[in-house]
């Protein structure tokens, strides 16, 4: 076939046009396969986390904690687990799991599990990794924590829509009942009564003020004074507090303030100075980047007031800088492979049919990942930067021997045919024994068995994908070059 090729030029043009085409493909097809390069340490465990209702018992908590420990006893893969019951947020931590264990199928089995008790208390999973990928976070910025619990309400609607994202949850705590106390400042103020001297005037009442100091038994002890409990403990009693105005009259409580009931934050968070709400989703069976490309639209639809809006979490922007970095380290390692085929040859042409089997290296990775529905993750990366300095070697024996045989007094064709016919064992011995070295691999399981079993793939398609086309691409590409 090869000869035939070789002896017709229009076939020679054919092939090249042929390998245009097949680029051409893969420059449509290369924006279709995903990249996902947070997913690279998996931990060994995993989190079951228990969201009771502020202000419950925390008898019901150890009950609902309980259930989800005999919901965890029941999966004979878990090895060991521990719980940690702290206010109103239990944790379980599976510690360990038996050898071969799928995490990923042992949570979703446990939340099928869980899903009657979800009535008794919110209960998510959390996966211990690293890099924290396996989370997709969404953070909200404003000022009113109103409007900010609205807007997180309609994030996480949106990520419900999303296949794919579980365990969605607000960082909202909801929490304990409270009665606030509104001073009516005009009327405060016609008493000579500042909202600090109110404020004041009801903390010394109610909690108490240190009077003095008294010492007993070589101890020092505070003296606090307030009101007795019977004075405070109803809330009519508050209403009815008498304070002190500073001319020496005596006003209720009631007379300069409106106590109305309401529930308070559990907890406000800030970041860089702005209050914000974060909404969370776990990610299963879809990736970071895969996940944030299907969110984007849906959350164009909120429409945010003025002085809010969103961001995605810093480790996605640290992944995609990452991302920059290693595709960087590819191009400069492809130019680097060029300067020393270049000064080993002497040549400008040479090197460049010699690096043509990197292109044809990617045919095989693209095509590996689009076949088994993989992500670009950071070992498919690593694994091409790997590709591109093992890939040239075929070219170069066969370039190298081609030039040796021309040198000999062999025309053109000649040259090329018997230097593939000479090296075409030792190149497939090489591929092979590459490829059987990588197999292991592949079925690689630990804590970076992604990142080991992506840049075996990434190698063994790239390797066997270039052996084949190379022996014909490169060829064609010296007879064109040559004979020029």
């Amino acid at each position: 076939k090869l000869v035939s090729i070789l002896r017709n030029p229009k076939k020679i043009f054919l092939e090249l046009g042929i390998l245009s085409f097949v680029l051409l493909f893969l420059a449509f097809v290369f924006p279709k396969v995903h990249t996902n390069i947070g997913d690279m340490k998996e931990g060994e465990g995993f989190v079951i986390n228990i969201q009771a209702k502020p202000g419950i018992k925390f008898s019901i908590i150890k009950e609902i904690t309980a259930k989800v420990e005999d919901v965890v006893k029941q999966e004979k893969q878990i090895i060991s687990f521990s719980s940690n019951i702290k206010g109103w947020s239990p944790k379980i931590e599976v510690n360990s799991l038996k050898k071969g264990a799928n995490q990923i199928k042992l949570i979703k089995n446990l939340r099928k599990k869980s899903m009657p008790l979800q009535s008794e208390a919110f209960i998510y999973f959390e996966q211990n990794q690293k890099n924290k990928t396996k989370e997709l976070l969404v953070e909200i910025y404003g000022y009113d924590y109103d409007n900010l619990k609205i807007i997180s309400g309609e994030i996480s609607n949106k990520f419900n829509k999303v296949q794919g994202l579980c365990d969605v949850k607000v960082s909202i705590v909801e929490g304990v009942p409270e009665w606030n106390i509104i001073i009516n400042k005009d009327v405060a103020s016609s008493f000579g009564m500042t909202l600090k001297y109110v404020a004041d005037s009801i903390h010394a009442k109610i909690r108490g003020m240190r009077a003095t100091k008294m010492y007993s038994h070589g101890k020092e002890k505070e003296l606090v004074v307030r009101f007795q409990e019977q004075d405070r403990d109803d809330l009519k009693k508050i209403r009815a507090l008498p304070l002190t105005t500073p001319s020496g009259f005596t006003v209720t409580l009631e007379q300069i303030s409106d106590i109305k009931f309401s529930t308070g934050p559990g907890r406000i968070l800030r970041k860089n100075k702005y209050r914000m709400m974060h909404v969370s989703a776990t990610l299963e069976g879809i990736s970071l980047d895969r996940a944030i490309e299907q969110i984007t639209p849906l959350l164009k639809e909120i429409k945010f007031p003025k002085g809010y809006y969103y961001l995605f979490d810093e480790k996605y922007y640290s992944a995609v800088e990452g991302r920059k970095e290693m595709i960087l380290s590819a191009v400069i390692t492809i130019l680097l492979i060029y300067i020393v085929l270049a000064a080993m040859f002497e040549s400008y042409s040479a090197p460049l049919i010699i690096m043509s089997s990197i292109p044809l290296a990617l045919i095989g990775v693209l095509l590996m990942c689009l076949v088994l529905n993989r992500d670009i993750q950071l070992g498919t990366i690593i694994g091409f930067i790997l590709l591109s300095g093992v890939v040239v070697n075929t070219g170069t024996v066969l370039i190298d021997t081609m030039n040796s045989l021309r040198t000999k007094g062999k025309g053109l064709i000649n040259s090329i045919i018997y230097a593939c016919r000479m090296r075409f064992r030792p190149i497939l011995a090489t591929t092979i024994t590459s490829i059987l070295g990588l197999m292991p691999m592949i079925f690689a399981s630990g804590s970076n068995d992604s990142l080991w079993s992506n840049l075996a793939l990434t190698v063994i398609a790239g390797l066997s994908v270039s052996f084949f086309l190379t022996l014909f691409v490169a060829p064609c590409f010296y007879l064109v070059l040559a004979k020029k």
